[in-house]
């Protein structure tokens, strides 16, 4: 069966340009993808089942990111104006 929605707050209000990310959320696994890098600096895994943050990833030049994240051999990328970001464990 389907599972209940979960809620979580990525941030209560938008930092330099006053307004909310756009980005559409991803499923992967267990885990539903979160752009908050407007709102909070940073991107989030959350459980789809409950909401409830499982992973997050922050940084300050997230900031600008405002496009859907996507992954790729385990790995999540994230687009900002200037830089493409990797989140990811690194491999030897």
């Amino acid at each position: 069966g389907r599972g209940s929605a979960g809620r979580a707050d990525s941030a209560s209000a938008s930092r330099q340009c006053r307004w909310g990310s756009a980005a559409s959320l991803i499923r992967h696994g267990d885990l539903v993808i979160v752009n908050a890098a407007e709102e909070s600096q940073s991107i989030r895994g959350l459980d789809h089942r409950t909401g409830r943050e499982v992973w997050k990833a922050e940084a300050a030049a997230l900031e600008l990111a405002y496009g859907t994240p996507a992954i790729a051999d385990g790995r999540l990328y994230l687009r900002s104006g200037q830089f493409l970001y990797c989140v990811g464990e690194s491999r030897p």
